[in-house]
């Protein structure tokens, strides 16, 4: 005949009035389930599951990589040159003093992201961000264009700059309307 397995001596029931076991102090945390999938890598599961605070990430990276991109194009005498935030770095103008102030809207939008974990505030500031990173591009614009004479063109960067204003200030939109839609009202 096979031997049979050993098996455990069942616990004894617990009388009703004793306290309930103890867990172990020592014992590991319990890991959360990552949101992107067993086999992601853990800094995955650090960042947010919510995808409008993921739009904001990607804003906000795409915000810092376009201080880096053609922001303007100068054309006069069959010369043409391409100049990048970073570029204007230095430059004093009438209008900006400091040019790091480019990197502000990206930085902002990334920090927000990590740091606010509410969706209301998020929200709110993802849309103050992106407003004031319009209205500050919209003034740039007209700024260049009255400095240039004429022969600046707004490039890539610039584009980049006032899309993802856009896209901040709607993920900030869409994230109240949803709360909103979430929460009854009597």
């Amino acid at each position: 005949a096979a031997a049979q397995p050993a098996q455990a001596p069942a616990s004894a029931p617990q009388p009703t009035g004793a306290p309930a076991p103890q867990s172990n102090p020592f014992a590991a945390p319990k890991q959360q389930a990552n949101p992107f999938g067993a086999n992601a890598p853990a800094v995955l599961s650090s960042l947010p599951s919510d995808p409008f605070a993921l739009a904001g990430i990607v804003a906000g990276v795409v915000l810092i990589l376009s201080f880096f991109l053609p922001l303007v194009n100068l054309s006069a005498f069959g010369y043409s040159y391409s100049i990048s935030a970073l570029d204007l770095v230095g430059m004093k103008s009438g209008v900006l003093n400091s040019n790091l102030i480019f990197l502000v809207p990206g930085i902002a939008a990334l920090l927000v992201t990590f740091l606010v974990k509410k969706p209301m505030p998020r929200a709110i500031a993802q849309i103050v961000i992106g407003v004031i990173t319009i209205i500050f591009f919209i003034f740039f614009f007209h700024s260049m264009r009255d400095e240039s004479y004429g022969i600046a063109q707004m490039s890539l960067a610039f584009y980049l700059f006032i899309i993802c204003g856009i896209v901040l200030v709607a993920c900030g939109i869409k994230t109240i309307l949803d709360s909103k839609k979430a929460t009854p009202t009597f």
